[in-house]
């Protein structure tokens, strides 16, 4: 397992061996950690939580942070303290996909609580600062079970022996991109220049998960109606 020690060490051999700036390479590793989640979405990132709509009232928002049991099916509600975005969502109870909205679709829908109508059986998702809102149909008094498909936020490197999140694939690229953040900061912007085409000239070939999923045969199949029928 690879330690920030060893990521600094190879980031500063990068660096032409710059001595005093062991502060901002750690910052700088941790920046490279984030982008890299957000933009290649590794598979060891990805986690699921259960959710459980207020039966009580009807209630579209559901912060990530809530502890009460009941909500996210945990008495202590500290694994949706790690979201870093929200991939997909599940209603388990009617075995179909919640499609995923957008906040200013949420905000033009916007449903009141008071009318009958609008309380039912939610059929679309969307992010709201720290909470996850459901809507198309406010959660009703009915007991269902929602899956939540999500990102975690990394816990951030600090200490020589704290352990690179990500597998072992995704070192060299860290490295690079920490590197490029590096020679920016360091006001060398052909160095940066350099060790960004670098990273990306890596990641060139390195597909996310989704993207080799699609590679296998059982994707490459489109099923057809008998026309004969």
């Amino acid at each position: 397992m690879t330690t920030l020690s060893t990521i600094r060490t190879r980031v500063k051999f990068q660096l032409a061996n710059k001595q005093n700036i062991d502060d901002k390479i750690d910052d700088n590793i941790n920046s490279g950690i984030y982008q890299l989640i957000m933009e290649m979405k590794p598979q060891e990132m990805w986690t699921e939580v259960i959710l459980k709509p207020n039966t009580s009232t009807a209630t579209a928002e559901y912060a990530f942070n809530d502890s009460t049991a009941t909500v996210w099916g945990a008495a202590s509600n500290t694994a949706t303290t790690d979201v870093l975005a929200v991939l997909m969502v599940r209603d388990d109870t009617k075995d179909v996909e919640l499609r995923r909205g957008g906040i200013h679709d949420f905000n033009r829908t916007r449903q009141l609580v008071t009318t009958a109508s609008n309380i039912g059986i939610p059929t679309t998702w969307t992010r709201l600062a720290n909470k996850l809102v459901l809507y198309n149909k406010i959660p009703d008094t009915s007991a269902r079970t929602l899956t939540v498909t999500y990102l975690k936020r990394p816990t951030e490197l600090s200490a020589d022996a704290d352990v690179f999140p990500l597998n072992r694939e995704w070192e060299k690229p860290l490295e690079y991109l920490a590197t490029a953040i590096c020679w920016n900061d360091l006001n060398n912007p052909q160095m940066a220049a350099s060790r960004m085409q670098a990273y990306r000239d890596f990641l060139v070939n390195m597909d996310k998960p989704e993207s080799l999923e699609d590679q296998t045969a059982e994707a490459q199949m489109v099923m057809m109606s008998n026309l004969n029928t």
